[in-house]
């Protein structure tokens, strides 16, 4: 494990925190790999209904890699060590059947980015500021970004993203759909915290189906034919059960759901 990374489950809710404040999160192959542990961890706990990826501090989300680290490494080791690991990182957080939410405060850039593309919510700070300045350096995105960035924005604001390595605030990516909400920074720690437990409080096997749903990279036909399975599935889970009795009962707040 790193020293530079914090993990806690509360209730339903799990929390991955970067805390290498002295160097904006960058990340290393160390943080890299006790990430990869602690979402393996999370995958396996069915307690867990949402996992938070935060940092701590106001001045970073993460700044992206450790570039004094990865400078040094032959090509062979780049893509072996640097690019596989971050890359496998990246894309257990996208498998991961529980909805993430990324709470970005301060800078979210390169590799920073990708961590919060990786995540299904991205929840900023009106001091956040995103961008992929890898061209500056001579060098592209490498663990997904230029496949995951033109799902969220376009390829046009993708290509323009990165081809200028323009670092954009919080408000104009908002406006480009790469940021869900944009609050204060005094407001980020509550907004989050009541939207995990707001998600945790729901059918967890519905939230997760329908994950996998608008996830999937599938056509138009297949679409409609995932969701009537999905939906079967769904009606005869015990939570559906409590949910209906709950409504026919007018019962003001959810019922106690259990994932079965």
């Amino acid at each position: 494990m790193s020293e530079h990374i914090n993990f806690r489950v509360d209730g339903h809710v799990a929390e991955l925190t970067l805390n290498r404040p002295d160097k904006l999160h960058a990340l290393n192959v160390d943080m890299l790999h006790a990430m990869t542990e602690h979402v393996q961890e999370v995958d396996r706990n069915h307690e867990v209904r949402v996992l938070v990826i935060t940092s701590t501090g106001d001045r970073s989300f993460c700044c992206g890699a450790d570039i004094i680290e990865w400078a040094a490494m032959s090509p062979v080791e780049m893509w072996r060590v640097w690019i596989k690991t971050g890359s496998s990182l990246m894309n257990s957080i996208r498998a991961l059947a529980i909805p993430v939410i990324a709470s970005m405060n301060g800078l979210a850039l390169g590799g920073g980015l990708e961590l919060a593309l990786a995540a299904d919510i991205r929840i900023a700070t009106t001091t956040t500021r995103v961008g992929m300045p890898e061209a500056k350096l001579g060098i592209i995105p490498g663990w997904g970004g230029t496949q995951v960035l033109k799902q969220v924005i376009g390829p046009s604001r993708t290509k323009q993203l990165i081809f200028t390595g323009e670092i954009i605030p919080a408000a104009k990516a908002g406006s480009w759909g790469l940021i869900n909400e944009v609050v204060e920074p005094e407001e980020i720690e509550q907004r989050i915290a009541s939207m995990a437990e707001a998600i945790a409080a729901n059918a967890p096997i519905a939230v997760q189906a329908t994950k996998a749903l608008v996830d999937a990279e599938s056509s138009r036909h297949d679409g409609p034919h995932l969701e009537g399975i999905a939906g079967a599935l769904t009606q005869f889970t015990e939570d559906a059960s409590a949910g209906v009795e709950a409504f026919k009962n007018k019962q003001r707040t959810n019922p106690a759901f259990h994932g079965r």
